[in-house]
């Protein structure tokens, strides 16, 4: 009776001992897959973030930066107390610690990618809204913008793509790319804020207008081509005569009854 029991709790821990080395086994081909994915999120990461932290420094992004390191060293620590600095075998006991580990870094780094793509679309709008107030100001002839510009810089933000995956590509993951295409950008940049400039109409050829006059232009811009003619005067017109030559020989007043 006794040798029966016994056979029957062998059986017992053999169909035991299978189940969880199946459990295992099915646990450490997720873990695998899940190593993959993160490795190449991590790789995708880190050249976006290179690049976007040369062009667009944020607090927010930057501490998002740091949170990715932390997270991965973190987990290297850990891989480092289970199998040491060079193991020659790895022997996880619990497979799901290192599962979790690795969720913790991509679950960071999906954060990371959202605000790398908020960044780009702020860029992208900022570009926009540059380009739309450069091509209201071109009403005023004396003032000569390069549109091309504004084009190039939303042409450059185009071709990055919407990921990370996308950035990665777009600089070639290798530091000289990289670098090439930082260069490039901060060129644009250099360019917008000249183009920029000339829209300021606060000061004109170094020389302040009037508040009259400056509020005249701006009532004109805005309403595309027509101003108030009860807000003209000798000194408006002198100081358009003046500072915007081409603009006042276009100048036409029309009285409407």
């Amino acid at each position: 009776m006794a040798s029966f029991l016994q056979r029957i709790e062998d059986i017992i821990s053999a169909i035991d001992e299978k189940i969880e080395r199946e459990r295992k086994t099915e646990e450490l081909k997720k873990a695998v897959e899940q190593w993959i994915l993160v490795n190449n999120k991590l790789e995708d990461v880190a050249w976006a973030s290179r690049f976007m932290l040369e062009v667009c420094r944020t607090s927010d992004l930057e501490s998002l930066f740091e949170e990715v390191k932390e997270k991965y060293e973190d987990f290297k620590e850990n891989l480092v107390e289970l199998w040491g600095e060079s193991p020659e075998n790895l022997d996880i006991y619990e497979p799901s610690e290192l599962i979790e580990g690795l969720k913790e870094i991509l679950n960071v780094c999906q954060k990371m990618e959202r605000k790398i793509q908020e960044t780009l679309q702020m860029m992208k709008k900022e570009i926009k809204s540059k380009q739309e107030l450069a091509e209201s100001f071109s009403i005023i002839p004396d003032i000569k913008v390069d549109f091309r510009i504004f084009k190039e810089a939303s042409n450059f933000l185009s071709k990055m793509g919407l990921n990370v995956s996308n950035i990665a590509y777009f600089v070639g993951r290798n530091s000289e790319t990289c670098a090439e295409k930082i260069k490039q950008w901060k060129n644009l940049q250099k360019k917008i804020s000249n183009e920029s400039e000339k829209l300021d109409l606060r000061r004109v050829k170094g020389k302040a207008l009037s508040n009259d006059t400056l509020n005249f232009l701006l009532q004109f811009i805005e309403n595309n081509g027509e101003a108030e003619f009860e807000v003209l005067n000798g000194k408006i017109v002198n100081e358009i005569k003046k500072e915007f030559p081409e603009l006042s020989k276009k100048l036409k007043v029309s009285l409407l009854w």
